[in-house]
């Protein structure tokens, strides 16, 4: 396991995990008793891989590290507990991904690395592996939650369904301003 958060993460997940406004909740921003505008993007996708779900569940807990996932910086297991038959854990990551070029500005250059919590709960009577991540910091300027569903899929036992569910809210900006912004 790599570890080595930086003390931008720890503050971030610090305030964030703690915040009534934060993850689910934190989709408007309050200034002086204001709502700002924000863009809404949303995303969902159904995959089906003929991957058995013991394999990609065992897969899933070794993701990080290894040497494919250079973005991937640091990993931290926050907590991990069992309840009958089913695992529930929360890591913290610390990743780098190149940013388009409107992003950079806001987000201190290419260098710069985003915090995400990874909630995870396994059940093994369902055979249902869900994970559920979200950023800890830019929360100001953008908001960015995924949920992934693993599950058996109902066309074949031996098979793997998938279902993705991204929502990403950019705060301070109208759609059509973003549009004619960032078309290039």
């Amino acid at each position: 396991m790599r570890t080595n958060v930086s003390r931008g993460c720890q503050r971030s997940i610090a305030h964030n995990m703690s915040s009534p406004d934060s993850g689910a909740g934190g989709r408007t921003s309050r200034e002086e008793g204001k709502v700002s505008r924000h863009l809404g993007l949303f995303h969902s996708h159904v995959y089906t891989y003929r991957t058995p779900w013991e394999k990609v569940a065992q897969a899933l807990w070794q993701r990080y590290p290894n040497p494919y996932s250079n973005h991937v910086l640091s990993e931290d297991t926050l907590s991990r507990q069992s309840r009958g038959r089913r695992l529930l854990s929360r890591r913290l990551l610390r990743k780098t991904n190149s940013a388009p070029k409107w992003l950079e500005r806001f987000v201190g250059g290419k260098g710069a690395s985003a915090c995400i919590v990874e909630e995870s709960e396994v059940d093994m009577a369902t055979k249902t592996f869900t994970t559920y991540t979200r950023n800890v910091n830019f929360n100001k300027l953008m908001t960015v939650e995924e949920k992934a569903i693993y599950t058996v899929s109902p066309e074949n036992k031996e098979w793997l369904e998938t279902r993705l569910i991204l929502h990403m809210y950019i705060y301070g900006c109208e759609k059509s301003t973003f549009c004619s912004e960032n078309s290039e």
